[in-house]
């Protein structure tokens, strides 16, 4: 089952969060894709929570 979603973005002038949950091999692809396409900007990992149905929820903060 294809547990891969992306939960909420909160954008202000200094910053962007994204929340995303899915398998850790999902957050690696879409990290991978997100990082090459915002190669402009300073991203690194906010939070990371491992879920018990083995999924895990990762936050990423976008700065310039």
């Amino acid at each position: 089952m294809d547990k891969f979603k992306i939960n909420w973005v909160e954008r202000n002038k200094s910053h962007e969060v994204t929340s995303i949950t899915g398998f850790q091999y999902q957050i690696d692809a879409w990290e991978k894709d997100y990082r090459k396409s915002n190669s402009n900007f300073k991203i690194k990992i906010g939070t990371k929570i491992t879920n018990s149905d083995g999924t895990i929820t990762v936050s990423y903060i976008k700065t310039n």
